[in-house]
């Protein structure tokens, strides 16, 4: 499996951090997270750290004891241990290996924008047929930015394709909806 180009990227980064997958040979999970940044665009390295010496030195460090337990996930300086190939394009968006976007998270009943310092979503609940909409959440750092609008309006063009009865409760949503006539017609 070879790593693939890395994508141009929506988010501000100097230099992407580097991004290394630890392997044992065997794992199967190591070859699915690779499989998984591959289909993300993400440029990244695989280290066999069982027969390598090098490797077990060069990411021995990353754990308390020194031993390096796989699989693993390096970005820069930051290791996940055996992480699930599902937050992957989160962890991809989190570190500007890939452009931000939102995400639906069905499970959780809202609409996800992973970022650094903490991820911003927009909650949502199903009663009888309807989606009622709640407010955006982000993190406190970047409120007046104008984050908040830029994401409201990312996710009423997403909810303008869905089918069925959409509320919005949220007074700022309900703002940015009003901004343009397809939304007021939609959603006010």
């Amino acid at each position: 499996m070879s790593p693939s180009a890395a994508p141009e990227t929506g988010n501000p980064v100097t230099s992407p951090p580097v991004v290394a997958v630890l392997a044992n040979g065997h794992c199967v999970k190591a070859r699915s997270i690779a499989e998984r940044l591959d289909q993300l665009g993400v440029k990244f390295e695989i280290f066999d750290v069982d027969h390598d010496p090098r490797a077990q030195a060069a990411f021995g460090n990353l754990f308390g004891d020194g031993r390096v337990k796989t699989p693993a996930l390096v970005l820069g300086s930051r290791l996940f241990r055996n992480p699930r190939t599902g937050d992957l394009e989160k962890l991809a968006i989190r570190h500007g290996l890939v452009r931000r976007k939102m995400l639906h998270d069905e499970a959780g009943a809202r609409y996800v924008w992973p970022m650094m310092p903490s991820d911003a979503f927009a909650s949502y609940a199903m009663r009888d047929g309807r989606k009622t909409v709640g407010h955006i959440e982000i993190d406190a750092s970047l409120r007046g930015s104008g984050l908040g609008a830029r994401l409201a309006q990312e996710l009423l063009d997403a909810l303008q394709l869905e089918s069925g009865e959409i509320r919005l409760t949220c007074s700022f949503l309900r703002k940015v909806a009003a901004r343009r006539k397809d939304w007021t017609e939609r959603f006010l």
